[in-house]
């Protein structure tokens, strides 16, 4: 059993639930069907967000950004000892890696 929900289904479950409660809107307690109608379209739209693909990250950028505003021997008094900015980039590196092997883990 997959641990994953297959957003097109539910997609299709949402819409078909959203028409039954604006036609039962239409006849019986209006406003009741009609708040539900509107979660249910709310619901929908926030699975479409979460279906937006994820934006590539360069990096390299980040690293150096984080290096300049956080680690370099420019910002000492903020920091306890500075490390070199090979062994900064190394690290970092290192932690990014270990994310996306994270990420990929639980989509198995």
């Amino acid at each position: 059993m997959s641990k994953y929900i297959d957003a097109e289904n539910l997609k299709e479950l949402l819409d078909r639930k959203y028409k039954e409660f604006t036609e039962k809107a239409k006849k019986d307690c209006p406003l009741q069907y009609q708040y539900m109608a509107d979660g249910l379209e709310i619901a929908k739209q926030f699975v479409d967000s979460l279906q937006q693909e994820q934006q590539e990250v360069d990096l390299e950028k980040e690293i150096d950004a984080c290096w300049q505003n956080w680690i370099s021997p420019s910002n000492q008094s903020s920091v306890e000892g500075v490390l070199p900015k090979s062994e900064f980039y190394m690290y970092a590196r290192h932690f990014y890696e270990i994310g996306l092997n994270a990420i990929k883990e639980e989509s198995k």
